[in-house]
């Protein structure tokens, strides 16, 4: 009994109030109107009171099923945990990253033949492999779709289209992308100062609610959730958005 009043003690609490508030209000209305009436004031009464307890009754349902959807948006939404700071690149993770930027990255430097196709996956097969990338797990028993993370303000964004539940995952940006590029090429490592200082998410749940983080990144890497919103519309993709690619890292 006293979980059922906790869940619901707003749809309660409207039920008391309408039932004390409905009697005077109803009283002064027909009060006022009594002389328009004839003598047989009971049947006004009787036909008055059922109308006001149809409208009372539609209300209350209408509540309720709005607290249910309310009850399962809540149920719906996963618990995540993200680090942008240097990590062990743990066995048989998915690793998204950018298969078609990288062989731009090809092209481009395709005179020194020190990149391949396999040079990024090559670098994450070592054992104890550990980089500066972003890592996003959820660690409750939920999933969410359509997911797309923007690296800072006006960096790159990632989009996933699935992710499930208690899976950690481990995003690879085209900034950092550009920098395993210039350290493979020239053993160059100053090209990792690029973590941003925000990173930015969307994703849509089971139960359909689409909602918005915003994570605050330190000098460490850590993120921290300083902002969260509900029931939001997508933002316009802008040019260069991509949809990830992946490989299991061995």
């Amino acid at each position: 009994m006293g979980k059922y009043v906790k869940e619901n003690w707003k749809i309660l609490l409207l039920i008391i109030t309408m039932v004390i508030v409905s009697g005077p209000v109803f009283s002064v209305v027909i009060s006022s109107f009594s002389k328009y009436l004839n003598h047989d004031l009971g049947d006004w009464l009787s036909f008055y009171g059922a109308i006001t307890g149809i409208v009372i009754s539609l209300v209350i349902i209408h509540l309720q099923l709005a607290l249910d959807k309310e009850k399962e948006k809540k149920l719906n939404r996963p618990v995540l945990f993200l680090e942008n700071d240097y990590q062990v690149i743990k066995s048989n993770s998915l690793v998204y990253y950018h298969d078609k930027y990288w062989f731009s990255l090809i092209q481009r430097n395709n005179k020194t033949k020190k990149l391949t196709a396999q040079s990024l996956r090559n670098s994450y097969a070592e054992k104890g492999k550990r980089d500066k990338t972003l890592s996003l797990e959820i660690v409750n028993n939920q999933r969410i779709f359509n997911l797309h993370i923007q690296f800072g303000d006006k960096g790159s964004i990632a989009v996933i289209p699935q992710l499930s539940e208690n899976q950690k995952i481990y995003v690879i940006s085209k900034e950092h992308q550009n920098a395993i590029a210039a350290y493979l090429l020239n053993n160059d490592s100053s090209a990792f100062d690029h973590v941003p200082e925000v990173i930015k998410i969307y994703f849509t749940t089971l139960s359909g609610e689409k909602i918005y983080q915003k994570y605050q990144v330190d000098a460490k890497g850590y993120c921290q959730l300083t902002k969260e919103k509900y029931d939001v519309i997508y933002p316009h993709l802008p040019m260069g958005y991509y949809i990830c690619d992946y490989f299991i890292k061995s």
